[in-house]
């Protein structure tokens, strides 16, 4: 069996500034989330990555140059969510074929 522990999860988001909404996360201190998924259709697999509780604790917008892209560089603290209980989730799928 597998007894419960505990984890720390941190990581960086580089994005597209498109708009200040996460920048306002990290200026408020709001809690978000983050999922991604990984397909691999030659071997008919998909991972799930699940973090349902996030708050980003540094970062701002970048631009390299003139004409560039404003990015934003957000770092991020994983927290344990009290609705689902837990901090991250990795799922893996397989596609089995039908007939």
């Amino acid at each position: 069996a597998v007894g419960a522990g505990s984890c720390n999860v941190s990581g960086s988001l580089n994005t597209y500034f498109g708009d200040k909404t996460l920048l306002e996360y990290l200026l408020d201190n709001t809690a978000s989330s983050f999922s991604v998924r990984f397909d691999n259709s030659e071997q008919d697999i998909t991972l799930l990555l699940d973090i349902p509780s996030i708050k980003f604790s540094t970062g701002n917008p970048e631009v390299s140059g003139p004409n560039d892209d404003v990015m934003a560089n957000l770092g991020f603290q994983a927290r344990r969510d009290s609705t689902l209980e837990y901090t991250i989730l990795v799922g893996r799928f397989y596609h089995i074929p039908l007939a």
